[in-house]
């Protein structure tokens, strides 16, 4: 089932894929992202990075993994496949857990399939295992795209406020605004992966002062916090889509237009999962 972090890991992805390749530890001179299409067999794949270094052309593919699916390691297996017949080229698969609920033995490193009672081993497909709550918050620290995660790596609750305080500290290398509220987006929602809303909430308000500071005022008065209004709209009527199979109507689209708070949205976001259509999720009478 989707979820909010589905798209916020994908837009991190986005944001840098050369960040992503040097936090796996296989840096890349020349390196693009490939937009996938591979919906009429699968849809656990629309994002992949090739990797267009002339000693070592690959694609690395990379699955992010919230919650626990059993099925995962086989799905990985026919995306590989499947991306290494469209491409002709090694694939790289790694799949990141982003927290403890995700993890489970079969998530070893290897899919393995033989007959009942047979000896022979007929596929065997390896893949890279980051768990991101064992890594060092200071790891994730390193490159922009990679640093929201950072919030739910193996960081006590009372450092948390200077992990905040890094990514702060970070944004200021970043020179398009838009970019800057997507990146705070992406914060929250993760964060939201380990801990309850108004907690993140509180601890946002209490380490960025947000509500008092000359920062806050720049991003409203720089078009960022709008920005990040748009933004959740989008991932909302993105996921809101897949989950009902359909778009809203024209009134439900009106009502999530009308919504002006991104922290509003968000709440919904989180509710996606508990309701069965969009008048539900939205507080609209049924039609």
């Amino acid at each position: 089932m989707s979820k909010p972090f589905d798209a916020t890991c994908k837009e991190l992805l986005e944001a840098g894929p050369h960040d992503w390749l040097e936090f796996l530890g296989r840096p890349a001179t020349n390196a693009r992202l490939l937009n996938v299409d591979l919906s009429t067999v699968t849809a656990s794949v629309d994002r992949v990075i090739l990797v267009e270094d002339a000693d070592d052309p690959h694609i690395e593919h990379l699955e992010f993994q919230a919650g626990p699916d059993t099925s995962k390691p086989r799905t990985m297996n026919l995306c590989s496949s499947l991306l290494e017949n469209q491409y002709d080229i090694p694939i790289e698969t790694t799949l990141i857990l982003l927290r403890r609920e995700a993890n489970l033995t079969v998530y070893n490193g290897h899919y393995t399939r033989k007959r009942q009672n047979a000896s022979k081993t007929y596929r065997h497909f390896e893949y890279n295992v980051i768990r991101v709550w064992e890594l060092s918050p200071d790891v994730l620290l390193r490159n922009i795209a990679t640093m929201p995660l950072a919030t739910v790596a193996n960081t006590p609750e009372d450092q948390l406020p200077a992990v905040i305080d890094s990514i702060k500290q970070q944004m200021k290398l970043v020179s398009e605004p838009d970019r800057v509220g997507e990146l705070w987006t992406s914060v929250r929602v993760l964060m939201g992966l380990k801990y309850n809303r108004a907690f993140v909430n509180r601890l946002l308000r209490e380490v960025q002062g947000m509500e008092e500071s000359d920062t806050y005022q720049e991003i409203k008065e720089s078009g960022v916090y709008e920005g990040r209004v748009a933004e959740a709209s989008r991932i909302l009527v993105r996921l809101g889509t897949k989950r009902f199979r359909h778009s809203p109507a024209l009134n439900e689209l009106s009502a999530i237009e009308s919504i002006r708070s991104a922290e509003r949205l968000e709440e919904i976001l989180d509710r996606i999962d508990t309701v069965g259509s969009w008048a539900e999720l939205l507080g609209l009478p049924p039609t």
